[in-house]
């Protein structure tokens, strides 16, 4: 197990003859999680290996690497929390944000400041599911295995207040259950939803996920101009097709005076 943006990550050493090849698979040094790295580092270094294949975004140049420099640019989790603790904390109304939708720690993490300001983090349908799938992948494991997945994520209760599900308009608007399929119809057997007219009744009571798919959410939101923040928890757009969707998204902020912050 190694340390990644989606639980489950994993890194390899596979050992023949007393050598080794190693595969590390997707990893970060620099999450919650850093001494799952270090504890593969460790055991990969003590393999003999001759040969280590990985992936190259982050491999720095040589001269980076030399002068002890390629890190500098670099923000760890703790860095993400401490920078979004202080948005949310000196923002008094509706709060917006966006982040990778399966990365459990930024989930957690917003979760958490939620809590810390008593605000309701209002998730999407999407990531409902994605947090039910890993409760229920643990109904049938062993009371050990339980308890250490809950020390490495702290699931949500969906009965604790500060987390709900935003539910968006269906078909004729008028939220009922057989006009949702699948995965979001399961949201109206837990009963913690809630709707745009929740949010704009006590906007300042909200954390609420946005991605880019969710943009005409803000038409029903309807905020005050200069009202809204909008964070923005993911990675800055280096393709020409994420450059087109970023466009597309600050076209929509600036339609609704809506302040974006810089990418957390």
């Amino acid at each position: 197990q190694t340390d990644h943006s989606i639980p489950g990550a994993g890194s390899y050493i596979v050992e023949y003859d007393g050598r080794s090849v190693i595969y590390t698979g997707d990893f970060k040094r620099h999450g919650f999680h850093s001494e799952w790295v270090n504890d593969f580092i460790s055991h990969a270094r003590n393999s003999n290996p001759i040969a280590i294949i990985t992936e190259g975004t982050r491999v720095p140049s040589i001269d980076s690497y030399r002068g002890g420099t390629y890190h500098d640019d670099e923000h760890s989790e703790n860095d993400v929390k401490s920078r979004s603790k202080s948005e949310i904390q000196d923002h008094p109304g509706l709060i917006l944000v966006r982040f990778p939708s399966r990365n459990l720690d930024r989930i957690l993490l917003y979760y958490s400041l939620a809590k810390k300001f008593d605000r309701r983090f209002a998730i999407s349908p999407k990531i409902f599911h994605y947090i039910d799938s890993f409760r229920m992948d643990l109904d049938d494991k062993e009371e050990n295995t339980i308890k250490q997945h809950y020390n490495d994520y702290d699931l949500p209760n969906y009965s604790d207040k500060n987390l709900v599900v935003y539910l968006p308009r269906k078909s004729w608007g008028k939220f009922e259950s057989a006009d949702y399929k699948g995965y979001q119809n399961d949201i109206f057997n837990i009963d913690n939803y809630v709707t745009y007219k929740d949010v704009k009744k006590e906007p300042d009571k909200y954390l609420l996920y946005l991605d880019d798919f969710m943009l005409s959410e803000l038409i029903d939101l309807n905020q005050k101009p200069g009202t809204t923040l909008f964070l923005n928890s993911t990675t800055d757009p280096f393709s020409e097709e994420m450059k087109i969707k970023e466009e597309k998204l600050d076209a929509w902020l600036e339609r609704f005076k809506i302040s974006k912050s810089e990418t957390i």
